[in-house]
């Protein structure tokens, strides 16, 4: 193996990835097209745009403080057919941590967490479609896109972790209550431990007017929805503990930062019940919370504080104990599902013929399913990812959609 010789070092954010060997942390975001995936001029394109993101040619470095730092490895990415999702990496694995798939007329980029977060994804990608389409002859417009021909600045790839900490000590800690008991969902799992992904579309022109007539945004209408949707699993069981839905924060909306490496900040909002125009009101009001920016800063010091100012000092070892014992304890309070709302995507590839994109979320940490949401030209996927055999979760979230008057245009389902 060849090294370049350039380091890159671990995002804060990125450090729980790291550490954590025995889960799979790796998501999917993927592009349909109205026409069939030329494979030849995919690979030609890759070779191009790679060179672009430095960081994700990387491989973890294994020595005394090896989750630290990563190296760029002289590597060949390689375009290869989409396959289910399965545990592909391991944290000393030398090789990529990223792949590119495609099959008929989608093509797919699979990032190991450590990388990126679902932004940095659907970026990579973007620049990906833009060299694609290119190399096919046509005119591209580079609007919001990276461009390949241009060289890839540093602040891509800073910790905005550490930019924007602040020492400080007030904080907001009313959008956080980890201390009381949640409703478990017991199914039985995949017996491989794979994930099954299923996308519902939805037309944006209807989806909008439904959450704005309960006065809510798109995220906390789906976000309700998915809440009414538990609290039913939970009192067919007859159980009456708090259920949770654990939501990440896009902090480049709030931080001026461009970098590509995660930058969320995460939110827990808890309740014991009600229907969807009560809980979109405790929703709201646990962003505005939640979103402050005394909550914000105090967020990412705490990250910065933990990871750089106890275990980025102690050995490999005690270090990945510590984490390892952490995501144990927390994996018993943490969420019955994580909702993910990557929003609008705005490029003009749709004149490419781009029809829709898709997100996969990972391994379900903590909960038996990972929703995420991303809109693009007037379609709304919401996809479910889940690692339990029944689906009825599912069925009770589009019934709860459909006393709205919704229904999905399109189902896929990817096993």
């Amino acid at each position: 193996m060849k090294y370049t010789g350039r380091k890159f070092t671990i995002s804060v954010g990125a450090m729980p990835f790291a550490t954590i060997s025995n889960t799979r942390s790796q998501f999917r975001v993927l592009a349909n097209l109205d026409k069939k995936v030329d494979p030849e001029i995919l690979q030609k394109a890759i070779d191009l745009v790679v060179p672009r993101f430095p960081m994700y040619t990387v491989i973890i470095r294994r020595r005394w403080h090896g989750l630290r730092t990563l190296q760029v490895a002289d590597m060949k990415i390689t375009a290869e057919p989409f396959n289910p999702q399965r545990e592909h990496y391991h944290r000393y694995a030398k090789k990529p941590l990223f792949k590119v798939m495609y099959e008929d007329n989608m093509i797919c980029v699979e990032l190991y967490h450590i990388l990126s977060d679902g932004n940095g994804g659907v970026a990579f990608l973007n620049c990906l479609l833009a060299c694609y389409f290119t190399l096919l002859g046509e005119k591209v417009d580079m609007t919001n896109i990276l461009d390949w021909r241009d060289k890839a600045t540093d602040e891509e790839f800073e910790d905005g972790y550490l930019r924007f900490a602040e020492n400080k000590k007030g904080k907001i800690n009313h959008a956080k209550s980890l201390g009381r008991g949640q409703f478990k969902l017991k199914e039985k799992v995949i017996k491989d431990r794979g994930n099954i992904s299923t996308t519902y579309s939805f037309d944006l022109a209807a989806l909008k007017p439904v959450a704005k007539s309960y006065g809510a945004t798109l995220h906390e209408y789906l976000a309700a929805a998915l809440c009414v949707t538990f609290l039913r699993l939970r009192d067919e069981r007859g159980s009456k503990k708090c259920i949770r839905l654990q939501m990440p924060i896009d902090l480049r909306k709030r931080f001026p930062t461009s970098t590509l490496t995660n930058f969320v900040a995460t939110t827990q909002f808890e309740t014991f019940g009600g229907d969807k125009a009560q809980l979109i009101k405790k929703l709201h009001e646990h962003f505005e919370i939640a979103t402050h920016e005394d909550e914000l800063k105090a967020f990412l010091n705490d990250g910065k504080n933990l990871m750089h100012g106890v275990l980025g000092f102690l050995p490999r070892f005690i270090s990945d104990f510590l984490v390892d014992l952490g995501d144990t304890l927390l994996g018993e309070r943490m969420s019955n599902t994580s909702f993910s709302n990557l929003g609008l995507v705005k490029n003009n590839l749709a004149k490419n013929g781009v029809i829709d994109y898709e997100v996969i979320g990972g391994n379900p940490l903590y909960a038996p399913f990972y929703v995420t949401a991303i809109s693009f030209n007037g379609i709304c996927n919401v996809t479910f990812s889940r690692h339990i055999e029944s689906d009825v979760f599912e069925k009770y979230f589009l019934e709860e959609l459909v006393k709205d008057g919704l229904a999905p245009t399109k189902t896929v389902v990817r096993k």
